[in-house]
Parts: structure tokens; sequence; C-alpha cells
């Protein structure tokens, strides 16, 4: 048995390859292209409206600049993150408030959120974590109730469901990041849905002063696709990318642990001018493409989770809740050692890694530090597992029998 990458690009080589020649000679400004994916990807996920921007922190940086909010007012933050979003609220100079998480269901503990809220909260931004539902109908109504502004981050749970509404139409915005890796990757761009028509022509406008991007920037995504497609192909992976992997996990320990290495946490002095370059029609072309193959590939991968679930003795993973429709993005477990259950993997040829999102909350330049131990506990220890859509029955229950006897 070839042994399994930790994560795959959800293209095909040819595609990229296709996409690279292509990137070259097609147009990037057709804005009917762009408004028919909007609208798409709208109907898609059940929202009213969708603009599309460069990356999904700028779609959050606007929807926080909509509300005018005043400096030093306060917005609750996901401890677990990617950096570039706390470098958002800090620019509009904003106060972030991180709330811990329960590992249940990887979302705010309910009882921290409402300690954390007070006069000066004025927004709060969810983060649903590698596709796991929480209960949101309380986390809602405790946002609702404060009149937070909400802006739900979906990058993770693209098409996941509480009592049959779509995540990410629940509050005053939804974004998702379309980005490498994810299960609808248009080579970057930020997705954000609305039922508000004030706010929906807010980023209509904001979006017609973006210039449009250089081939370069364009072509760079592609390439770095393209690298990591190659890289976790099965034969590719066996011959090249598995074994250098043990060799610099005995280097580099901390950054092979995580899935795609360990990513800058300092401070940054002024947003980067690629937020503000417009999202392309050729981008949009490759995600009217993709939205026919999303559903089909999701099945899979939540039957491959099922599979693996039902097999596993003794194994702590997040549930979510009993009124959501999980999608497992990314499969996670929490081994007592992170490290140690990674290196049992690889003697098994199973890849595996750690979140290479950030613990915001514990970032030190920033001056922050572990205040938020179930967040950490979730960061540090929690292994993701294959599941993704081309692993065969055969593998799955390899895969479960490698976690049964780690948890033995």
């Amino acid at each position: 048995m070839l042994p399994i990458p930790r994560g795959i690009v959800y293209h095909s080589i040819s595609y990229e390859l296709k996409c690279l020649f292509l990137s070259f000679f097609s147009s990037f400004s057709e804005k009917k292209i762009i408004n028919k994916f909007e609208s798409k990807f709208a109907k898609y996920n059940g929202s009213k409206f969708c603009i599309a921007f460069p990356y999904a922190r700028t779609a959050i940086f606007y929807s926080l600049k909509y509300k005018n909010l005043s400096k030093g007012s306060e917005v609750i933050m996901p401890p677990i993150s990617i950096k570039g979003i706390l470098d958002v609220v800090l620019e509009l100079g904003l106060v972030p408030i991180f709330v811990d998480i329960d590992p249940k269901n990887l979302c705010f503990e309910e009882s921290s959120l409402k300690k954390k809220i007070n006069k000066n909260t004025k927004a709060i931004i969810i983060t649903y974590l590698y596709g796991i539902v929480p209960n949101l109908e309380k986390i809602i109504k405790i946002s609702k109730k404060n009149n937070l502004f909400i802006i739900e981050d979906f990058s993770h749970n693209l098409y996941s469901q509480y009592k049959n509404k779509k995540v990410g139409t629940f509050g005053n915005v939804g974004v998702y990041s379309s980005s490498s890796i994810k299960t609808l990757d248009t080579f970057g761009g930020g997705l954000a849905i609305t039922d508000d028509e004030n706010i929906y022509k807010y980023f209509d406008e904001v979006v017609k002063s973006f210039e449009t991007p250089s081939r370069f920037i364009v072509v760079k995504k592609i390439l770095i696709n393209l690298f990591r497609n190659l890289a976790t192909n099965r034969v590719l992976f066996f011959l090249f990318t598995f074994p250098i992997i043990k060799i610099l996990k005995k280097l580099y320990p901390n950054d092979i642990l995580k899935y795609s290495g360990t990513r800058e946490v300092s401070p940054v002095k002024s947003l980067a001018p690629e937020m503000f370059y417009a999202y392309t029609s050729f981008q949009a072309k490759v995600g009217l493409n993709l939205l026919k193959s999303v559903f089909k590939k999701d099945k899979i991968r939540i039957d491959n989770v099922n599979y693996i679930k039902s097999q596993l003795k003794n194994i702590d993973f997040p549930e979510g809740d009993i009124s959501g429709n999980n999608v497992y993005w990314q499969f996670v477990f929490f081994p007592k050692d992170a490290s140690k259950a990674q290196d049992h993997m690889h003697k098994n040829k199973i890849d595996t890694a750690t979140s290479s999102l950030v613990n915001l909350s514990s970032l030190k330049n920033y001056g922050y530090e572990n205040i938020c131990p179930k967040a950490q506990y979730i960061y540090t220890t929690g292994l993701f597992i294959p599941s993704y859509h081309s692993l065969k029955k055969k593998e799955l229950k390899n895969i479960a029998n490698i976690l049964n006897a780690i948890s033995n």
C-alpha cells in the first residue's frame, strides 16, 4: 500500500496545467462572468447576494468597516484562525477579544462567550473549524441579544447546515475563503454572502475601486497549487515527498507537525497591497466549473469519515451539535502527544499534521499569551486524519486500525 498524504488539492493536475496555460491569455475583468459566479454561489448557499473579494480577510475588513465602529470598540474573535484577520481588526483600531473554544464543537464556549460581552462589544466573528457545526441557535441568540454585528467565517464549512439552514447565513455576513486546499478552490478569493441589500450595495461599490491584479499574482497561485498537487500525487508522494517529510521531521519537528508549515506571526505595519486587488473573471470561471463537483466530493468525504468513526474505539474527536450536518473538511482527533502520534502514523505510511492556523490568543508579539487554554489544547494536539474522497475502502480501514493502535 502506498503512503497516504496528509491532504490533497481539490483539483486534478491536468486541470491545473490547463489553468496555468489559460492564465496567460484569459481576460481577468469580465464583470458578467464574476456576477454569474457570485449569483450561483449565493444561490448554492441559500443567500440573496454575494460579492467576490481577493481574500476572505478583505471581506471581513470591509464588513467591519461598513459598521463604522468607533476606535476601541471590541470584536469577539476565535483564538484559532489566520493572523490576517487579527491584523484587519487592529488596522481598524478595534480591540480583539478572544473567547475560548469547546473541544466538542470547535466553536465558542457559550459560557465564556456570555462573560466576554459588555457594552463596548460591537461585533463577533464566528469561525467554524474543520467542518464541524456547533449549536448555532445558542451562539446566534447570545449575539443578537447583545446587538452584535455577526460575521460568520465558514471557510471550513462550505455547504454544512444547522437545522436545514446553510452555515454562513445566520448572521449579517458570511465569508468563505476559496484558497488552496479548500473544497471550492478558485486560486484564491474571499466570497462574502449576505441578505442585507445595503451591505451588498456597499460591498459592490468597494470592489469597483479595486484594480485588476497582474497575471504574475494569479500565475503564482496556480504554480503553488500545482506544486502541492504534484507533491501529494500518490506515486510522487511515495518516491519523494514522504521520505523528505520523515527526514525533515527530525530536523524541524515543529514545522513538519504543521499542515503546511509554521506561519509568520510578527505584527504587520500595514495591510498588504494584494488584499485590495480585484477578484478576476478567470477565477470566477474556475469557480463556476468546480461548483458542479463539490457536492459529490463532500458526500464521499463525509461517508469516509463516518466509516472511520464507526471503526474507532476510545478515540476523542469533536462531534458538533446534534442538529448540525458536519462536512468534515478535515477530520481531527486529539491524541495525548501529537508528535509521537504523528511518528507512529508515519511508521505505518500515513501522513498527518496539526493545523497551520495560528493560536492568536498566544501571540506574545501582539501582547497575548495563552489566555484560552482549551483552544491551546485543540491547537497543539488536534491531528488531521486523511479522509478525502480519493481514498479507497481498504485505506480507510487501515487508517482506523492505526488510530485504534495509538489509543491502546
